[in-house]
């Protein structure tokens, strides 16, 4: 065992060696080259968490979903990097832990399918809607804060009027007033806090959506083009967003486009 291990920790070296010279000796524009430290860290922390046993549950995706993937640093002309890809599984269940996919790209090729469906569009589509519902959440709390602020001094008002009374002739002691009061005012400080933390959590997901409009403005006046050929199984561990409010996984290509992959997939693969 022990030779089998001194040759084993020999090939890592070996290895570990060829990618340094591989990475210091690659031109720039090698993008492959450029990620390749990102996607080995990567590669080797799932591997690491598959060794550990973690077993976990995975979100579903419905056929025609565009999903983010991270495919990797891979050899030949094998799509690597990260790229959109579209869902064609038929069925999904949360303990699936793999996907079929396939890449799209923004360049044009004879080889590739030309989609209708535009991801910076379909995108924008979505993240108004998350504005608007945003603006709506907005205004709710903006609504109910000022209602619980007018019926907390209507009843100050009201009970000061009543204790005021009361003072007046001995039923009351200031101390039992005093207490009274710094009830309320306790009561108003925790109903503060709480609308605080809501406009806290509404300003995080306000900041999260101009995140996520900045990085797909990227795309924006580009085509894009199923790579059918590269159609590939992947891992949903390789599936990745930007932060909560990215869209992706939710967002579509459309029926249209969907149909026209399904012929290629046919003519590629399926017809004689």
């Amino acid at each position: 065992m022990q030779v089998r291990n001194e040759k084993v920790y020999k090939s890592f070296l070996t290895t570990t060696t060829k990618m340094i010279d591989i990475y210091s000796s690659a031109q720039q524009e090698n993008r492959k080259i450029k990620y390749l430290p990102e996607w080995l860290d990567f590669y080797t922390t799932q591997l690491l968490e598959e060794n550990n046993n973690k077993k976990k549950m995975y979100s579903t995706y419905k056929r025609g979903s565009i999903i983010y993937v991270n495919l990797g640093s891979n050899i030949g002309n094998e799509f690597s990097g990260n790229h959109f890809c579209v869902v064609m599984d038929r069925k999904d269940n949360p303990k699936k832990s793999t996907l079929t996919v396939i890449p799209l790209s923004s360049k044009k090729s004879k080889h590739y399918t030309h989609l209708t469906s535009s991801i910076f569009d379909i995108t924008l589509d979505e993240l108004y809607k998350k504005v608007v519902q945003l603006n709506n959440e907005v205004d709710e709390i903006k609504d109910y804060a000022n209602l619980i602020m007018e019926r907390h001094e209507y009843n100050i008002i009201t009970k000061a009027e009543r204790i005021a009374i009361l003072v007046k002739y001995g039923y009351l002691t200031e101390a039992y007033v005093r207490k009274q009061f710094e009830e309320i005012e306790l009561l108003i400080k925790e109903e503060s806090k709480t609308f605080e933390q809501k406009i806290s959590k509404l300003k995080k997901r306000a900041k999260n959506i101009e995140l996520v409009r900045k990085v797909f403005n990227r795309h924006k006046n580009k085509q894009s083009y199923a790579n059918v050929s590269a159609i590939t199984t992947i891992s949903k561990k390789r599936i990745q967003k930007i932060n909560s409010e990215d869209p992706t996984g939710e967002i579509k290509v459309s029926t249209t486009d969907l149909l026209e992959i399904e012929k290629q997939m046919r003519i590629r693969f399926i017809r004689s």
